[in-house]
């Protein structure tokens, strides 16, 4: 993680950063975008605002999971610097520890070792439905929703059978958007959620490096009016597609593909950019393949000495180049945090799902951060 970005001829490439300096008061709105190439700070912050502490980094040397542990393992280091004895955990690396290989490793490369028995996997998807508000530049906006994780389990067993909470969340996040085909006349294209996989579930290993599957949620627009089973049940059968290892496996074996092409090899990084940059107006329409973006990390087993130290624990995406709104979920403790950010100030979306989680009986508790 203590590493930047460096222009290489053929490739960009990362380094090892020379200045550790990343410690600041936190002073602006959250997932500042990095300078990638100047300067030689690395890619990662730490923010601090009275108790709060924030992590930010970018997928470009990690993913959640991995930056969750850097989070963790820094708040137990600061409070063993306050007294407390905080016990060892899979989620805790100790700061004094040699790292083992395996945590170094890039796992896409062995995963994509052996060949996929799904190997067709297209690259490119047909438009989504657009969620286009105007964009406010230099802002982030931020609505957290804290529910108890166990009234969202008894909600879902007695209500809903056995969908998962990352199912149903999905299912309440393609509605917010669904629901606004009626109200503004848009044209049906689908709505498309790009569901991030910790690929960590399918391949045992312990790397701390960026190791994200890619998968989807879509709602076709074959209907004039759906009710919200409609939609449960579209989005279960979607995410068995995305949590089965071939279909992750041929999203790794591809992208590997795609890198080791021999052209690319050969072609300096100036004329690919240049390449990109020519032929990107022709296909613009295809940066448009999701409606947004769900990302569920998951529970965040904590030993007790330092959950009970956490208020809540919040999982953020930022730096939207294309999709107005993200979504991000994570859980410790008895409170499941959902973050959506925003680069405008629509608070419709948000405002659906709280409305949802209410009409459902969830205590939830809002909070807005501009």
């Amino acid at each position: 993680m203590y590493t930047r970005l460096r222009k290489g001829f053929i490739w960009d490439f990362l380094e090892s950063a020379e200045d550790c300096g990343i410690v600041e008061k936190d002073e602006g709105f959250p997932c500042r975008p990095f300078n990638l190439y100047d300067g030689e700070k690395p890619l990662l912050r730490v923010l601090y605002k009275n108790n709060e502490v924030r992590v930010e980094c970018t997928h470009l040397t990690c993913d959640g999971v991995s930056v969750s542990k850097y989070l963790n393992s820094l708040l137990a280091r600061y409070f063993n610097l306050q007294g407390y004895e905080i016990e060892k955990s899979v989620n805790i690396l100790r700061y004094d520890d040699k790292p083992e290989e395996t945590e170094l490793d890039d796992y896409f490369y062995r995963a994509a070792e052996e060949k996929p028995q799904k190997k067709n996997l297209s690259m490119i998807d047909s438009p989504a439905f657009l969620y286009l508000r105007e964009r406010k530049p230099g802002y982030l906006q931020v609505v957290k929703i804290l529910i108890p994780i166990d009234s969202l389990k008894n909600l879902i067993k007695e209500k809903y059978g056995s969908c998962t909470i990352t199912e149903y969340l999905g299912a309440v996040y393609a509605s917010a958007f669904l629901q606004l085909y009626e109200k503004e006349g848009k044209e049906k294209k689908p709505v498309r959620l790009a569901v991030p996989c910790d690929l960590r579930h399918f391949w045992d290993t312990n790397t701390l490096r960026n190791f994200i599957g890619g998968g989807r949620i879509e709602i076709k627009p074959d209907k004039n009016v759906y009710d919200f089973m409609d939609v449960l049940g579209i989005v279960r059968r979607e995410m068995k597609k995305v949590m089965a290892k071939e279909t992750q496996h041929a999203f790794v074996y591809a992208s590997v593909r795609y890198l080791e092409l021999f052209i690319m090899k050969l072609i300096p990084d100036f004329a690919k950019k240049f390449a990109l940059a020519s032929v990107a107006p022709r296909f613009e329409q295809y940066r448009w393949m999701h409606t947004s973006t769900l990302s569920n990390i998951g529970y965040i087993k904590l030993p007790p000495s330092l959950a009970d130290h956490i208020l809540n624990y919040m999982f953020l995406l930022g730096e939207m180049e294309v999709n107005r709104i993200a979504c991000a979920v994570a859980g410790v403790g008895n409170i499941l945090t959902v973050a959506f950010s925003a680069v405008n100030e629509s608070t419709e979306i948000q405002d659906f799902c709280v409305g949802f989680f209410k009409k459902d009986g969830l205590p939830v508790e809002v909070k807005t951060v501009n």
